[in-house]
């Protein structure tokens, strides 16, 4: 066959349509595997033949393709944008750009880059246009991921710092602006290490070496300085930044400022500092109930409040009547139990129940208690919660006896003085009806002794009356400032003289100055009594008889009898190493006419005397003493200070 002939090829039709199947589906896989649809229009833009890659993926077929109805496969909220755009192209014959969404053959939106071009003839007009449209989906969708992200970063109120293993700043948000001060553009570039106040500057190469190794750190509480220099807490996560081979090449910091936590953390453990030791102050501790087991839940400040812990008890949970057994004193139990059977049989939404009983610590001490118990109540009834708390009253309750006491005496005293007068009345009319007698009997008879027996009498009786108004501060004598220890060297001197010798009597005086103001017979007889009767309750077996003197200021803590006031006393001690009392002496000790002596040693008035000067002079006396132990009396009186 020559050059010039022409060979023809005749396809039928089976051929053809065969032929064309091959090819759309090697458009299809071409499509598919590249993502790129190539096309081609007339020099009008329209579509005038079939594009078998478009209509594999659109679906649509080429009817619903050609001239324009391509756009119709086109997001609607796209297809004006992109018919405006393509029509230009065409008319000023220049390449054309434009992204947009296609609907695929499964319903689903993909977005798609086109670009085309005119192919011209020799005489430049232009012949048709060839382009191709590009699936950009996943770049445009990590795109706005990125564009999302940024936004993100840029309106949080932490502070977002991206930065290099070396600690330089290399991106710097709003927030961060906000949290320390510093705009983007003074922080981008410089060292981080700008932000950390004077003594921590290890910190940072630490945290950074920590990333480098792999490590994300979390919740990290350190202290940043801020521009204006105040220094703030900051609450930091730290995490590496890889880049697409997985390796290490960043830091990003997020920054939260918890200054204000801090501070309410701070305030409340100050709070609760401040309630603990008013609680400490107050001798009280807390306790809660479950109403459903009826088991007692404690804490080491109850147990430290019992003279305990909670190894020795067993743990923090009692059973209510183990508790019982435990602590509750026997005399008080059926009270106790009565109470809080009371509390659980009422019907009231809320109820509120104090009551006062004894407990024995653990070292055996008995002390008197508060205990106020809170519950609340269902609608049913049942109690759904119950606490409280315990308060050590016993310092509460001594002082309340003694202001009793002090109520009797001086009720006591009120009536003697009455007494006392009208018996000085009577005594002085028998005195003189006995001198008149006299008169008129023999000397040395029977008589005389007689009368003279009766005015020996009549003495005594005034010597008792003296005493009782004494008590019931009727007496003569007036206070003025006396120096205590000369009183207190002559009273030991005329003690020496009349006690056992197997009395030792001791002295301590650690004050400077014992002025106070006080009528000195008064004062003598104060430690003439208190000494006598520390000697008797020595006894033949002999002792030590103390007597000290030393200066006293009550404070919060440490009152010893009611009534006194924050101003300087003298604290005169009177000890001895006798036979001691047991409470219920010592709860009548003062008592007028009360006595452990026998009916002829002693009338039951010296102590009763010697309380009734110290409150004349508005003083306190205290008595502490134990069977076996001795005792000891303490009388306060006012310093006198010279102005």
């Amino acid at each position: 066959m020559d050059a010039s002939t022409t060979t023809t090829s005749t396809v039928g039709p089976a051929q053809s349509e065969n032929g064309f199947l091959r090819w759309e589906e090697r458009y299809r896989a071409y499509g598919e595997l590249t993502g790129q649809l190539a096309w081609v229009t007339n020099a009008d833009g329209e579509v005038e033949e079939d594009i078998p890659l478009w209509r594999a993926y659109t679906g649509r077929s080429f009817e619903e393709t050609k001239g324009w109805g391509w756009l119709t496969s086109i997001h609607p909220d796209d297809a004006e944008r992109v018919a405006r755009r393509w029509k230009k192209a065409v008319i000023t014959r220049t390449a054309y750009e434009a992204d947009y969404r296609v609907l695929r053959r499964d319903g689903v939106y993909r977005y798609f880059l086109a670009h085309a071009v005119p192919l011209l003839r020799d005489d430049g007009t232009v012949r048709e246009w060839v382009g191709t449209c590009v699936d950009i989906t996943e770049h445009t969708q990590a795109e706005e991921k990125i564009v999302q992200l940024a936004a993100i970063v840029e309106s949080s109120d932490d502070a977002i710092i991206g930065l290099t293993l070396d600690g330089i700043v290399t991106s710097w948000n709003k927030g961060a602006e906000k949290t320390y001060g510093y705009g983007e553009s003074e922080v981008v570039g410089m060292p981080i290490s700008m932000l950390v106040p004077p003594g921590r500057d290890d910190e940072v190469p630490q945290i950074l070496g920590r990333i480098e190794a792999g490590e994300h750190i979390e919740y990290y509480e350190t202290v940043r300085r801020r521009k204006d220099a105040q220094d703030i807490h900051m609450s930091l996560i730290v995490s590496p930044i890889t880049d697409r081979d997985g390796r290490i090449v960043g830091a990003s910091s997020i920054g939260r400022d918890i200054t204000a936590r801090k501070r309410a953390e701070e305030a409340l453990l100050t709070s609760q500092l401040h309630l603990s030791e008013a609680m400490d102050l107050a001798k009280i501790v807390y306790w809660e109930l479950d109403s459903t087991t009826r088991t007692f839940v404690f804490n080491d400040s109850f147990y430290a409040f019992y003279g305990t812990t909670a190894d020795r008890e067993g743990g923090y949970r009692m059973a209510s009547e183990e508790y019982f057994k435990r602590f509750i004193h026997p005399d008080d139990r059926t009270m106790v139990r009565q109470s809080a059977e009371e509390s659980r049989s009422g019907k009231d939404p809320e109820f509120l129940v104090d009551i006062e009983h004894r407990i024995i610590r653990r070292d055996g001490e008995v002390r008197h208690i508060l205990t106020r118990t809170r519950g609340f109540r269902d609608e049913a009834g049942h109690i759904t919660r119950c606490y409280g708390a315990n308060q050590d009253i016993t310092e509460r309750r001594r002082l309340e006896d003694q202001l009793l006491q002090a109520q009797k005496m001086e009720t006591i005293g009120t009536l003697s003085a009455g007494i006392a007068h009208d018996f000085k009345n009577i005594l002085v009319a028998i005195e003189g009806f006995a001198n008149l007698a006299i008169k008129h009997v023999q000397d040395e008879s029977k008589t005389t002794r007689h009368l003279d027996r009766i005015g020996r009498a009549v003495k005594r009786g005034k010597d008792l009356v003296g005493q009782v108004l004494t008590f019931s501060h009727k007496s003569e004598g007036e206070p003025k400032p006396t120096e205590l220890i000369p009183v207190i060297k002559e009273s030991i001197r005329m003690l020496r003289a009349s006690l056992r010798p197997n009395v030792d009597i001791r002295e301590s005086f650690t004050t400077e100055s014992a002025l106070v103001r006080v009528d000195p017979t008064q004062a003598q007889q104060i430690i003439i009594n208190l000494a006598t009767n520390a000697a008797y309750a020595i006894g033949r077996r002999g002792g030590t008889l103390t007597i000290e003197l030393s200066d006293f200021t009550p404070t919060s803590r440490s009152v010893p009898a009611p009534g006194m006031t924050a101003a300087p006393y003298l604290r005169l001690g009177i000890s001895d190493t006798g036979a001691g009392m047991d409470r219920q002496t010592m709860e009548r000790v003062f008592d007028p006419f009360f006595t452990t002596k026998k009916r002829t040693e002693g009338t039951g008035l010296g102590l009763w005397v010697v309380h009734s000067i110290v409150k004349k002079h508005r003083g306190a006396i205290t008595v502490r003493s134990a069977p076996g132990k001795g005792s000891t009396f303490e009388v306060f009186l006012p310093r006198f200070i010279v102005a």
